[in-house]
């Protein structure tokens, strides 16, 4: 961990008459910084990476699921006989 540094005792002395110069709240030079849209790169690039290896199971399966699309649509927008009101 890295050491505190040393504090000044003569912050306020009136050769520092401006302290809005001399923030001390927010973030320092030695806190570690997290590069959020580095990560969120990672992340698109893996999901990609993972679309594309399970491609050709996709496609294998693909067939059969347009096979079945007709008699599933048949079903969806099947109309029953509508009776008299």
């Amino acid at each position: 961990m890295a050491e505190n540094p040393v504090s000044d005792p003569d912050r306020r002395a009136a050769s520092r008459s401006d302290r809005r110069k001399y923030s001390r709240s927010g973030r320092r030079g030695q806190d570690p910084h997290t590069n959020w849209r580095r990560i969120a790169w990672l992340f698109a690039v893996y999901a990609i990476y993972l679309s594309i290896r399970t491609l050709p199971e996709t496609m294998k399966s693909l067939p059969a699921v347009v096979k079945t699309l007709p008699d599933t649509l048949k079903k969806m927008f099947r109309r029953e006989p509508t009776s008299p009101a």
